[in-house]
């Protein structure tokens, strides 16, 4: 995570629960699937 917060800031609903619980209701949302280990190999 380091070298990627070289190059580009992560988003704070990246890593803050909270954070993205606002998003996901920001967006409309009822549910979501997260796959945080296969999410980090194609971001």
């Amino acid at each position: 995570l380091e070298l990627l917060r070289d190059r580009e800031p992560l988003p704070a609903e990246y890593i803050d629960h909270d954070a993205r619980l606002q998003t996901i209701e920001a967006q409309g949302l009822e549910a979501v699937w997260l796959f945080p280990t296969l999410g980090v190999l194609y971001e």
